[in-house]
């Protein structure tokens, strides 16, 4: 998540960006290799929800 927020501020001063992922993305919900933390419970305070939601408008996901 942090990569992602990152691109997407640089974004703003390049004309291009190029992320670099160690794990590859199927078409299925489930743990990654490399995000050992996805297995813990998360929460997001109400500014950093609304700064994701500045960054990434509109809906994100199907039950969003």
């Amino acid at each position: 998540m942090a990569g992602l927020v990152a691109a997407r501020v640089l974004s703003d001063y390049y004309r291009e960006v190029v992320l670099v992922e160690q794990d590859r993305f199927e078409n299925v919900v489930e743990h990654r290799r490399g995000v050992p933390q996805s297995r813990h419970a998360h929460g997001l305070l109400t500014s950093g929800r609304n700064t994701l939601e500045g960054f990434f408008p509109g809906p994100q996901c199907a039950h969003c």
